[in-house]
């Protein structure tokens, strides 16, 4: 057999289409059919069975046809000699020509087939690389790895093929993270700062679970009351109510006695003599109330002979007396109660205990009670009080408060005698009787007046031998005064 070697690589791939394909040309030699191996679609076929070949032994080569045409396949067709020698020459004698040139064709055949598996079916480096080792890792190290190459370019097998297979399962997210790889590079560049983010999770948590809370401050209501609450006059005149002093003063507004003492003035029968309180010609009279020469006749009052004497003073004659008490003289005197030591009691405001009971206003109920002062209404009341004439007279009356407290136990208005809190020379008028008395340190006794209005005391009023000592007792030299004298 004397063919052609040619320098072509045995090997020919085909790709068909739609269109059915059953013969296909093969471009190099082949000695027997045995030397050719054919896959569909990487699938080896049979000799005979899929297809048969012509050609054999023929310079240029030949023909493989399938025995069913073939379509939208690859078809892989190459020459595959066993590396070997089967003939042997003579050392001496004659020998064939014909089998000499048939070794050295299978010879080159083969040199051919080697070099196709060297440049084309195996991996090599580059003519110029410099790496000259490409020896892979023993089975055992490389099993379950993934073939790669070091920061050297050297063969390795280090990442476990499992990974390929989970980044199989996930092949949309990481198209996602792809297609954010900027984002990406965003958030690599604020680590320190995420990582704070973490490290307050809890708080984070705690706001959150307050979402709804923070959603009631975001209302347009919430929003423009506060918006109310920071404007500079009202900012001023919270500065003024936090002063020391008013503070001071806040919290002795808030002991129990003043609470109890507060919730007193509210009942009905308090309101209504308040009322008559402050009428013009009360005002005139509790001024006079207060000069000194009505207390020093006060003071007399007291006396046992007094007291006996005042069962007189219940006559008609008395009582229509009594009317000269509403005069302006008499009522101006109560200016007395402005004096120095009677402000000088406010300090008791400011003990420890009465700060104390300041911690009240921290309960739940009175918490709750503030979400009240956020609505409209009660925001707009906060800018009247909140001006500098209101604070200033909330202080004023804050400051003297244990003044006020105490007129309000000294003076009182009832339909009966009052039973409690008593002291000598504690007043009260009786609605009743329309009759101002006063306490002698055991009974309230009535006043006397003179016809020129002056509180006079009732001192030896049994001695009545004559007229003009009765008066001088009296205190009404040269003046008229008409009594109802027993006998």
């Amino acid at each position: 057999m004397a063919i052609t070697i040619s320098n072509t690589t045995p090997r020919v791939i085909t790709v068909v289409g739609g269109t059915p394909q059953t013969a296909f040309t093969v471009g190099f030699e082949w000695f027997t059919d045995a030397d050719l191996k054919v896959y569909k679609d990487g699938v080896l076929q049979t000799l005979t069975t899929h297809y048969t070949a012509t050609g054999a032994g023929v310079s240029g080569g030949g023909t493989v046809t399938f025995g069913s045409a073939v379509s939208n396949a690859t078809v892989a067709i190459i020459r595959d000699m066993a590396i070997e020698r089967t003939t042997d020459f003579p050392i001496s004698g004659s020998f064939k020509i014909d089998a000499l040139n048939t070794s050295l064709d299978k010879m080159i055949a083969m040199m051919l087939q080697v070099e196709r598996d060297v440049e084309v079916l195996s991996l090599k480096a580059d003519p110029f690389d410099t790496v000259n080792d490409f020896t892979i890792p023993i089975k055992a190290t490389r099993a379950s790895k993934i073939f790669g190459f070091d920061a050297n370019g050297d063969p390795e097998t280090t990442i476990a093929t499992s990974g390929l297979a989970t980044l199989g399962t996930i092949p949309g997210d990481i198209s996602t993270v792809a297609g954010i790889s900027a984002n990406v590079t965003t958030v690599a560049g604020i680590a320190a700062n995420v990582t704070a983010v973490a490290a307050d999770a809890t708080d984070i948590g705690a706001v959150a679970a307050k979402a709804t809370e923070i959603g009631r401050l975001g209302t347009a209501d919430a929003v423009a009351d506060m918006n109310t609450l920071g404007t500079a006059a009202i900012v001023t005149d919270m500065d003024l109510l936090g002063t020391s002093a008013n503070v001071t003063a806040m919290g002795l507004l808030g002991t129990s006695a003043n609470v109890t003492a507060m919730s007193a003035l509210s009942a009905s029968a308090v309101i209504t003599d308040m009322s008559i309180l402050g009428t013009a010609d009360v005002v005139n009279d509790m001024n006079i109330l207060g000069t000194a020469d009505v207390v020093t006749d006060m003071n007399v009052l007291a006396t046992a002979d007094v007291v006996t004497d005042m069962n007189v003073l219940a006559t008609a004659d008395i009582v229509t007396d009594m009317n000269l008490l509403a005069t302006s003289a008499n009522v101006t005197a109560m200016g007395l109660l402005g004096v120095s030591d009677v402000i000088t009691d406010m300090g008791i405001l400011g003990t420890a205990d009465v700060v104390t009971d300041m911690n009240t206003l921290g309960t739940a109920d009175v918490v709750t009670d503030m979400n009240v002062l956020g609505t409209a209404d009660v925001v707009t009341d906060m800018n009247v009080l909140g001006t500098s004439a209101n604070v200033t007279a909330m202080s004023t009356v804050a400051t003297n408060i244990a003044g006020v407290n105490s007129f309000a136990e000294r003076y009182r208005v009832a339909s009966s005698d009052p039973v409690s809190s008593l002291d000598e020379g504690d007043l009260y008028y009786n609605t009743t009787n329309n009759v101002l008395r006063y306490y002698n340190g055991s009974t309230w006794v009535a006043t006397v007046t003179t016809s020129a209005g002056d509180l006079v005391s009732s001192n030896n009023l049994s001695d009545v031998s004559s007229a003009t000592t009765a008066l001088s007792n009296l205190g009404g030299v040269g003046v008229g005064l008409t009594l109802a004298l027993g006998g």
